[in-house]
């Protein structure tokens, strides 16, 4: 994409374009923002053990005031962890014991999960059917596995309360170290975590409640932040930089791309690749992650440009039979004012982050293997199941609450016509085998999927082969398509869920159980 003088001023004074004013005209909006604040790193948490190969953390979830340091000393009530927005950095290595003892000081229940790491989705694991209430402290403890060195997350995954608490602030990035970050090409290079997050604030600094058409359509905030910084400058000391991107927003998509500049994917979701290659531009679905090398051939600006994006929305054939009286609280359908008829959901586009490199680098390349993967096929599988995507609208709830409780009736997500059910199990799958999963989506919107505890490999889209095998946990299946993914189930035991990663219709519905039995 080409981006014109006239054209990027416009960009970097608004930030995002298409933003309509008239449907949010309390939010704080983009040109009372001072933009070229420094690039922040959020804050890594404190291991408190003495002992090697073990790793003990602290975290507390609770409710903080957070200035922001471009708002002209506005403050922010968000939820945090140890009062960080974003969160803090976890930083392990391969091979660790890791030991958390969390506190909820919440008003209402909540949990984690350890978003990618391929751990026990039981007992004091990954095990996002536990539940901390208000006041409580509990114990997490997992060992990090061998290969597992990457970019993974953590948030709040406590059923009816996820959506919100994660759109508050409640996430932190997990990044694990190993031995493939001691190959040449990577050791010399600075390393610095790029946290992607939105948020929508009322001039008192508080979040507003969630319109109705964004729990349809997932919730996009007004305000795009890198860090927690709208707009920053990264000042590289060289010239070539490795960037780990993390989508911790709820429902926006980035559709990124560096101004006149390739970048090198080294690693996705589930770590490194086999062989990095070039991208012009990369689409991250909320919860994806990749980790990239960029590299300049002289010194400069550089600018990461948010690209317009076209993510679908919920169409009107969902809205058949939708009783209007029934939309309590509501006169008629001013509620559904700035619905889109078109079915077009368009993620906003403008100017992220600036890179500032002080040198030039051309030369850093990685053309050679890295990490073998092995490469699955659907020989291997030993059964082919099919999830579709489904949706359904009827307005006939007497009251509209601000939680996904309220909300029931009036719509549904689901897969398979099936809306959540926790006591349910969806799929039952067995200890060592492989399964092909077809993902069907004939609905109006992209649909990003995530699998916990075990990663697949994307096979296929509509019949095309994936050009690139690599690890995934989200994949986003876009409106009318169909994607094949291989899954292998190894090593544990136990429930755990699958769901759509917009949060809000994982709410509403759209998450499944799969218990893996030995």
């Amino acid at each position: 994409m080409k981006v014109s003088r006239r054209r990027f001023i416009t960009l970097g004074s608004l930030g995002l374009a298409g933003l309509s004013l008239a449907v949010m005209p309390k939010l704080i909006q983009w040109t009372q923002t001072r933009m070229n604040q420094p690039f922040p790193q959020p804050p890594d948490l404190k291991n408190e053990s003495k002992q090697a190969g073990l790793v003990e953390f602290s975290l507390r979830a609770s409710r903080s005031r957070i200035k922001l340091p471009e708002q002209d000393g506005l403050e922010a009530e968000l939820m945090t962890y140890n009062g960080s927005f974003p969160g803090p950095t976890m930083r392990v290595k391969e091979g660790d014991r890791v030991r958390i003892q969390f506190r909820n000081d919440l008003k209402e229940p909540t949990n984690l999960h350890f978003h990618g790491l391929h751990i026990s989705p039981t007992g004091l694991g990954d095990n996002v059917l536990r539940t901390i209430k208000p006041g409580e402290t509990a114990l997490y403890e997992f060992e990090v596995p061998s290969g597992s060195a990457g970019t993974y997350w953590y948030h709040p995954h406590h059923h009816g309360n996820a959506n919100m608490q994660l759109f508050a602030g409640l996430s932190g990035a997990i990044l694990v170290d190993g031995p493939l970050n001691a190959i040449p090409e990577l050791q010399q290079v600075p390393d610095r975590l790029i946290v992607l997050k939105d948020l929508d604030l009322n001039p008192q600094g508080t979040i507003p409640p969630l319109p109705p058409m964004q729990w349809m359509n997932g919730r996009e905030g007004s305000r795009v932040m890198v860090n927690g910084i709208v707009q920053p400058v990264l000042s590289v000391e060289g010239g070539v930089v490795r960037l780990r991107l993390i989508n911790q927003s709820v429902a926006r998509y980035y559709n990124l791309k560096l101004a006149e500049h390739p970048m090198t994917v080294i690693a996705t979701d589930g770590g490194f690749v086999s062989t990095p290659y070039p991208v012009d531009s990369l689409l991250l679905a909320p919860g994806e992650r990749y980790e990239v090398l960029v590299s300049v051939s002289q010194p400069g600006d550089v600018v990461l440009l948010n690209q317009p994006y076209d993510r679908g929305m919920m169409g009107m054939d969902m809205m058949g039979g939708m009783d209007h009286g029934g939309m309590g609280g509501m006169d008629g359908m001013q509620g559904m004012q700035g619905m889109n008829h078109g079915r077009t959901q368009r993620t906003g586009e403008g100017a992220l982050m600036t890179l500032r490199f002080a040198d030039s680098n051309p030369t850093v390349k990685i053309s050679r293997s890295i990490n073998p993967i092995r490469v699955l096929t659907p020989k291997e599988a030993v059964q082919k199941r099919t999830l579709n995507f489904t949706e359904r609208m009827g307005m006939v709830s007497s009251g509209m609450g601000s939680h996904s409780s309220g909300m029931r009736g009036m719509m549904s997500f689901s897969f398979n016509g099936q809306e959540f059910d926790m006591d349910r199990v969806d799929i039952r799958a067995k200890l060592g085998t492989v399964e092909l999963w077809e993902l069907v989506n004939n609905t109006d919107m992209d649909h990003p999927f995530h699998l916990h505890i075990n990663a697949f490999q994307v096979y296929a889209r509509n019949g095309k082969p994936e050009p690139q095998v690599v690890w995934k946990d989200v994949v986003n299946v876009r409106s009318k398509e169909t994607v094949q993914i291989l899954v292998p189930f190894a090593d544990f035991t136990g429930k755990t869920m699958f769901h759509c990663h917009l949060l809000e219709h994982e709410e509403l519905g759209m998450m499944g159980v799969v218990e893996i039995v030995a």
